[in-house]
């Protein structure tokens, strides 16, 4: 039977100024903890499950969304979307099947799901004659964009109005690799590039749009 289960915990503290005087904004903060069993797939070793006890590969523990509008003069709109959210774990798997039970899924020795100490990922890598892995080469994959907005809307009539849109996603082209699960952490610690991301979400891009209300 499934022994799966996830406990989420947070805290959000949220400040919400709505539209007045030509401006609104918001700002929200969440502190949270991801927690326990994956839902998913199986237990790592049937002879030793708690080592499957660790934080959720969606674990971010720090989030901040902050947004604005306001309404300048020509009735053009301007608005931006600031998101900032702290880095995933992961964890070490020793890239060899530990327990014969045909699965290449086993955990570095002495660590668990998420959860691992480089001393020991290096320990294991001296033992299968590799040379050591620095924690200066680990990547984040903590996500930070900021995404604007201008659009202007040109009444047609009593019931129909037509609205110009422009939109930059990550204005500052900020490298924000993808989390786990989408090309995440390479988690073989027998790999050099244990701790890579090896992928990353678009640098920026652009949108303009036209849309009709009637």
């Amino acid at each position: 039977q499934s022994i799966g289960s996830s406990t989420y915990k947070a805290l959000m503290v949220r400040v919400d100024k709505r539209f007045a005087d030509r401006f609104m904004y918001l700002a929200s903060y969440t502190l949270s903890k991801t927690y326990g069993y994956p839902i998913g797939g199986s237990i790592t070793d049937a002879a030793n499950p708690t080592s499957d006890i660790g934080p959720a590969g969606t674990d971010r523990r720090h989030m901040l969304v902050t947004s604005g509008s306001v309404l300048v003069p020509g009735g053009v709109q301007v608005g931006a979307v600031w998101t900032l959210r702290s880095k995933m774990p992961f964890g070490a798997l020793a890239g060899l099947d530990l327990n014969g039970d045909g699965s290449v899924t086993d955990f570095v020795p002495g660590t668990s799901r998420n959860s691992f100490d480089l001393a020991l990922v290096n320990a294991w890598r001296a033992q299968n004659r590799l040379g050591p892995i620095a924690a200066s080469q680990f990547d984040s994959n903590r996500y930070n964009s900021l995404d604007a907005r201008v659009s202007k809307a040109i009444q047609l009539g009593s019931k129909r109005k037509l609205e110009l849109i422009a939109q930059v996603f990550n204005v500052f082209g900020t490298d924000n690799l993808l989390p786990p699960g989408s090309g995440g952490y390479v988690d073989n610690a027998l790999s050099d590039a244990f701790g890579k991301i090896l992928s990353a979400q678009p640098r920026q891009q652009g949108e303009l749009a036209i849309r009709y209300a009637f």
